[in-house]
């Protein structure tokens, strides 16, 4: 029994590893990718301020009628993506728990 257990826990850290590692070459990648540098990250403060201070302190309350539509748009989608969310996580959930899984190896893909 214990051996079943340290047999576990070296899986779940390998796991784990090659979790982080896919994770790290994927962010590497994309800064690569992307050109990223910490100096850009930083570069646009000022204009960030700029724009919230200038172009959106005070707010121009005659054009809420024209962004309502918008906004509730932008909200009954996120409403209908977490509704689509829910489902498969529930589904997903059945097939990663060691007692509801059919399959040893689709407990592990899903996990």
């Amino acid at each position: 029994m214990e051996k079943r257990l340290l047999e576990l826990r070296r899986q779940k850290k390998l796991q784990t590893l090659i979790a982080l590692a896919i994770g790290l070459v994927l962010v590497i990648g994309s800064a690569v990718r992307t050109h990223f540098t910490a100096f850009t990250l930083f570069e646009g403060i000022g204009e960030m301020f700029k724009f919230v201070f200038n172009d959106f302190l005070p707010p121009d309350l005659s054009t809420l009628h024209e962004l309502l539509g918008p906004a509730l748009d932008t909200i009954y989608m996120s409403y209908i993506g977490m509704v689509i969310g829910a489902v498969i996580s529930l589904v997903l959930a059945f097939l990663a728990a060691q007692t509801t899984s059919p399959h040893r190896g689709i407990q592990v893909a899903t996990r």
